[in-house]
């Protein structure tokens, strides 16, 4: 009888310590993603202050992509902004006239740029960048031959980055996501909800938000200037 008692206890014990460690692990869990997200964050806010400090600069934004004299893309904003993200000496190396894959280009591709990167992701991939920019008509970022005739209306703040549900991308690679105008972007197709069901997505007007898909329906157009909340 004793040893019946004795063993139900051990047994309540452990169960009580497996679930008190359960829960202290699921703790740190969300701590170390609350982390992810506070870096994500500033990613993105350095990203929009580089943004912004190239249109002061240039009067516009930087193209998706340069193009060559051929008319193929050549090289992703994401090289444009290295000199407004203290990169200046990496950008004086690349070869702007050719393409970013060329020979010469592709011993720049391995490098790492944090800001480049969301923690939350779990590909090794040194050169990867996990944000991307929206193209299109109605976005901040036309297709570079229509940027000459581009002109939309910026009273309220548009949408600069997000974070793509699946993105294999090179920094250098000109590639990003295509609105083709047909109203069929679904974020809950086209977006990384990486953050406890949660994305991070930034705007014009620097503005970085953690914003859950019902949210995003509710407050966020893609492809045309809109105001946010109430």
């Amino acid at each position: 009888m004793k040893a019946a008692i004795f063993n139900a206890k051990w047994t309540i014990a452990i169960i009580f310590a497996t679930i008190t460690v359960a829960i202290l692990l699921l703790q740190n869990s969300f701590r170390g993603e609350t982390t992810h997200a506070d870096v994500c964050t500033q990613n993105q806010l350095f990203l929009a202050r580089a943004f912004d400090q190239y249109k002061r600069d240039h009067g516009c934004y930087p193209p998706a992509y340069t193009l060559g004299k051929d008319g193929a893309p050549l090289h992703s904003w994401r090289v444009l902004l290295l000199p407004y993200l203290g990169k200046k000496d990496v950008y004086d190396l690349i070869r702007l006239d050719e393409a970013w894959d060329s020979e010469y280009n592709t011993q720049f591709h391995d490098m790492c740029f944090p800001m480049f990167h969301c923690p939350a992701r779990k590909s090794k991939r040194g050169g990867r960048c996990d944000y991307a920019i929206l193209v299109g008509e109605h976005t901040v970022f036309p297709m570079p031959a229509m940027r000459e005739h581009h002109n939309v209306a910026n009273q309220y703040p548009m949408v600069l980055i997000v974070e793509p549900k699946e993105f294999v991308a090179c920094w250098m690679e000109p590639k990003d996501i295509v609105l083709d105008g047909s109203k069929n972007f679904c974020i809950d197709n086209n977006l990384g909800w990486l953050h406890h069901g949660e994305t991070i997505i930034t705007f014009t007007d620097c503005s970085v938000k953690k914003m859950a898909p019902e949210e995003m329906k509710s407050e966020v157009n893609f492809d045309t200037p809109r105001k946010l909340g109430p």
